[in-house]
C-alpha cells in the first residue's frame, strides 16, 4: 500500500481499488456534509430525481435522447 504514494510505481490492483473507494468515500463525506449553498445534499438531488421521473417524464425523455 505504501508503494502508492511513490511517484510513477505500478501499484497492485487491489491497492487501486481501494485509493478509488477511498477517495469516492470521501467525496461522498464532503458532499454530504457541505454547507455550501449552491451544492445540494445528496438527499435533495435524490428527491429533485424522483421527481423529474415520475412528473416531468424524465425516463422517457432519455429514451428518445438515447435513441
Amino acid at each position: 500500500m505504501l508503494g502508492a504514494f511513490s511517484p510513477n510505481r505500478v501499484i497492485s490492483k487491489s491497492a487501486f481499488r481501494f485509493i478509488v473507494v477511498f477517495q469516492i468515500a470521501v467525496l461522498l463525506m464532503v458532499w454530504a456534509t457541505s454547507t455550501y449553498v449552491f451544492l445540494p445534499k445528496p438527499l435533495d438531488v435524490w428527491r429533485a430525481f424522483v421527481d423529474l421521473w415520475n412528473h416531468e417524464g424524465l425516463g422517457q425523455e432519455l429514451i428518445v435522447s438515447f435513441s
